[in-house]
């Protein structure tokens, strides 16, 4: 898949809505005037979600697109991991898991996705711009990440031969330019 014709700016469309390229930089996406004064709460996440140095080499469809850190999950020599071999069973659900779903987990599988990113994307209604062998298409970011359910290794909808093209944040209102972004956690990221 050629990704080099991706757009890494931003468009605002009649009305007011803002068309994100998928490879712009989560560093550029986070300081635009735009973003942070229509959508304070998209930039703010950004910053707090990644250190300046892997902002200013995250893509916004890469971010999108990035998979669990469940520790089970990359242990593959000695954990049980539904994600990475389903049916195998989810050694997270009854071992450490504090840094797991509390919602939208199920029986099989308890991992989350790591991006502040998407959150602040999810609350502000964002549409997520799709391209593949089938056409063009468009998907709510709220629907775009699948829940665990019986099939974990099925992370979103996203079609064999599709990628994320663009991300589309709907014309502002006054609750999203008022909006704000707060990660609680025992200490900063190691990102």
């Amino acid at each position: 898949v050629d990704v080099s014709r991706l757009t890494s700016d931003i468009q605002e469309a009649d009305g007011g809505a803002l068309l994100i390229g998928a490879s712009m930089k989560n560093s550029a996406l986070a300081a635009q005037p735009l973003i942070r004064e229509r959508y304070p709460m998209l930039s703010r996440a950004l910053l707090a979600g990644a250190s300046a140095q892997i902002r200013n080499m995250a893509t916004v469809g890469g971010n999108i697109m990035q998979r669990t850190r469940c520790a089970y999950f990359y242990d593959v020599d000695g954990a049980r991991c539904n994600k990475r071999q389903p049916g195998g069973g989810c050694d997270a659900i009854g071992g450490f898991n504090r840094y797991h779903a509390i919602l939208g987990a199920s029986n099989d599988c308890v991992a989350t996705h790591p991006s502040d990113m998407c959150v602040a994307l999810a609350a502000l209604s964002a549409v997520v711009h799709l391209a593949g062998p089938a056409g063009e298409r468009t998907v709510p970011l709220a629907e775009f990440h699948a829940l665990p359910g019986a099939s974990p290794q099925i992370e979103s909808v996203l079609q064999p031969g599709e990628m994320i093209t663009a991300v589309e944040l709907p014309p502002a209102t006054p609750a999203m330019v008022n909006s704000e972004y707060r990660k609680l956690r025992d200490r900063s990221s190691y990102a």
